[in-house]
């Protein structure tokens, strides 16, 4: 028998991990943007790379994981509104209005695909500009992946406050109904009108089942019996939702726009995110989930993801049209455009890559220097007794834990 510390309050090195994976597969997906098929074999690639649009839910679900877990053990400390929105505020706004303020006060005179804001720009200071997506669909395309940013800051507005009022039972079943919501609203809306599929995939009140689904996680690990109380039930949309998202990917159609992935798809990828992290974190270091997730390359992409997400859409349309795209690659193989694709996407992560970290040592982290003077509440480790059972099967077992 082997005890395993695990402090979830402390950072979580498999968390950066997921980082790395969602990350990438973003990258992937906006690469992909400007790929037109040349051959059979095109039609398989695109239909994997146009999948990693999945990448931005598992950000939500990881963003609801990590800040409940963060509030909810910080509550009943010292400063609780304060340092928790003094430590957003110097992670996020710093880089996201440079950002902004770049889009709208430079790029227009460098580039055709960067048009003036004029008064809409209101819409991206203001955290808004998912909705101004709902309004009038993705026309600007350098602050366009601020839509998810916009839904992740609003959650982080209004979270606190119900996390400070309500139990930890309460807040799971606040879960629960958003979740329910969400995919309830999804179904209403698609079903009501029409050029509604924007609406659905930005719209904070119906991208709120991810979220919802991590804060109900990291609450539900907090009970008395810890993580231990998700399982064995957490195989179970697991098991589900893997063959599901296989179903999907293999005989139907994965875009993020398709009938069945607005009515089914993102519950579902919420499930299967949130059941994955869980059965992650229960896992022992030893593990090759862990061993997986904990591998450098993977940690390093985690690390500078946030950057890499504002960085990369702008660059793919820069580079396509100024240095080479993925169509105008010289070599094909047997008529596909694959390794032009390939090369296309290695030089849109590096190129990201070097921009990220640039903003990182040059920008971010002099600004999160300031974290000190808002302190985290850390809480003792939870001792996790996991039991070697045949076949390697592990079962995990709290022998302390907080109580709710």
């Amino acid at each position: 028998m082997k005890a395993i510390n695990v402090n979830l309050s402390r950072h979580m090195p498999v968390l950066d991990g997921f980082r790395g994976l969602a990350i990438l597969g973003v990258i992937i997906f906006h690469a992909a943007a400007v790929l037109r098929a040349t051959a059979p074999i095109d039609d398989w690639y695109f239909k994997i790379s146009r999948s990693m649009w999945i990448g931005v839910d598992l950000f939500f679900v990881l963003s609801g994981f990590l800040i409940t877990g963060i509030l909810y053990d910080a509550k009943g400390g010292k400063h609780f509104f304060k340092n928790f929105y003094a430590r957003r505020t110097v992670r996020i706004f710093p880089l996201y209005f440079l950002v902004v303020a770049i889009a709208v006060f430079v790029l227009p005179d460098l580039s055709r695909h960067f048009p003036e804001l004029g008064a809409k720009q209101w819409w991206y200071w203001c955290y808004l500009s998912n909705f101004l997506v709902v309004k009038e669909g993705f026309r600007h395309l350098v602050l366009g992946p601020t839509w998810s940013l916009a839904i992740e800051e609003q959650f982080y507005i209004v979270w606190p406050l119900l996390v400070y009022f309500l139990s930890r039972r309460a807040m799971m079943s606040v879960c629960i109904l958003l979740f329910a919501a969400a995919a309830a609203l999804r179904w209403g809306i698609y079903y009501g009108g029409e050029h509604v599929i924007n609406h659905i995939y930005v719209a904070t009140y119906t991208r709120m089942d991810s979220l919802a689904c991590g804060a109900f996680l990291a609450l539900a690990a907090r009970g008395p019996r810890g993580i231990r109380a998700l399982f064995p039930w957490i195989w179970i949309p697991f098991i589900a939702c893997s063959i599901l998202g296989g179903y999907f990917l293999i005989e139907g159609d994965f875009n993020k726009k398709a009938p069945e992935m607005i009515k089914y798809g993102y519950s579902l990828a919420a499930l299967l995110f949130g059941s994955t992290i869980v059965i992650a974190l229960s896992r022992p270091e030893g593990s090759w989930v862990n061993w997986l997730l904990t591998r450098k390359t993977l940690l390093f992409f985690g690390k500078y993801s946030y950057a890499m997400y504002l960085f990369n859409r702008p660059l793919v349309d820069l580079i396509e049209e100024n240095w080479f795209g993925p169509n105008r690659f010289p070599f094909r193989l047997y008529g596909s455009s694959i390794p032009g694709q390939i090369a296309f996407t290695l030089a849109i992560l590096a190129i990201t890559t070097i921009m990220a970290l640039l903003s990182w040592h040059l920008f971010e982290k002099h600004f999160l220097k300031l974290k000190k003077y808002f302190p985290q509440k850390e809480l003792p480790a939870v001792e996790l007794e996991v039991k070697q059972a045949p076949a390697s099967n592990l079962s995990i077992e709290p022998a302390t834990a907080r109580r709710a």
